[in-house]
């Protein structure tokens, strides 16, 4: 009976013994491992902070895509619906604005003025300055600024070209080109329409502009049908085909012509002749009439002496 109590008595787990014996002692040294492994394992899986560089870059990519989107909205609502033109008087709209290369539903905000301008200036030659604007939400504004005939030239190929004062080609000059003062002493090489001249003579053509714009000014220009500036030390201009005007060289051009205007008065308008207004000899300008039969020059005939003008600086 005593036997049979004992095998039945239950026997131990060694299982569970041996999980037991393998679990580390309940005490400081498997607390504190514990709560390292807390730790390790919340740093592993808890939120981590963003550094300043971090931020700094997400703020800067989100600007970027709110300019982006602003810019492409632009794009897409902001289109050309009104041109406009103003100062043309030889060209019509129409062709300044073709010649723009711009048209209606054109985005407003990628118009490239700057080459829309210089595409203008090349096509119509006779325009010589060009502003483009553009206004929200659709419009733009070409305003132009158009310039005449100064000279008629020579080219090489020995066709004649009208320029004007700024060396602008302009165009093959046609029946009308007598009503243009011929300039001599300058040659046009491959002219070409809308295009600057291209000369092998740049110092006489530079005489040339400074002498129209002194014209200009002193009111003369109208009455000048030819300059000759071949020889650059010995310019020469016709008034009309009565006067035969010797200036010298460029120096004191605008003192010349003040001169020149001041004795016109004493100047027979009949008979014709030749004006030394070289002021060589004792800065007085100096007349000979030219023969009837010849047009060649006789000797002095006059001196012309008015209430000098004052020389500026």
């Amino acid at each position: 009976m005593a036997d049979s109590r004992k095998r039945r008595r239950r026997r131990p787990d060694r299982r569970a013994a041996s999980r037991e014996r393998g679990q580390p002692r309940r005490g400081g040294a498997s607390r504190e491992a514990e709560r390292r492994r807390r730790d390790k394992k919340k740093s592993v899986t808890g939120p981590r902070r963003r550094s300043p560089l971090g931020r700094e870059l997400l703020r800067l990519f989100v600007m970027i895509l709110v300019v982006a989107v602003i810019l492409v909205c632009a794009v897409l609502f902001f289109k050309v619906t009104d041109i406009q033109v103003s100062g043309s008087q030889i060209y019509t709209a129409g062709q300044v604005i073709g010649a723009s290369g711009i048209a209606e539903g054109d985005s407003l905000l990628t118009i490239r003025r700057t080459s829309a301008a210089a595409r203008i200036k090349v096509m119509l030659p006779y325009i010589e300055n060009v502003k483009v604007s553009r206004y929200l939400p659709g419009s733009v504004v070409i305003e132009v600024t158009e310039s005449g005939a100064a000279f008629s030239v020579e080219a090489s190929d020995g066709t004649s070209w009208l320029i004007n004062a700024s060396g602008k080609l302009l165009e093959e000059a046609g029946v009308g080109v007598a009503d243009y003062p011929k300039l001599t002493g300058v040659r046009a090489k491959s002219p070409k329409a809308g295009q600057q001249i291209v000369t092998d003579e740049q110092e006489n053509l530079a005489v040339a502009q400074q002498l129209l714009e002194l014209l200009s000014e002193s009111g003369l220009v109208s009455q000048i049908t030819e300059v000759d500036v071949e020889k650059s030390y010995d310019v020469v201009i016709w008034y009309g085909h009565q006067y035969e005007i010797h200036l010298g060289g460029s120096d004191r051009l605008e003192y010349k012509l003040r001169y020149l205007l001041s004795i016109m008065d004493q100047l027979d308008s009949v008979r014709g002749g030749v004006i030394d207004l070289t002021l060589e000899e004792k800065d007085v300008a100096i007349f000979r009439e030219f023969e009837e039969s010849t047009g060649a020059k006789e000797e002095e005939t006059a001196r012309l002496e008015p209430e000098m003008p004052q020389e500026t600086e």
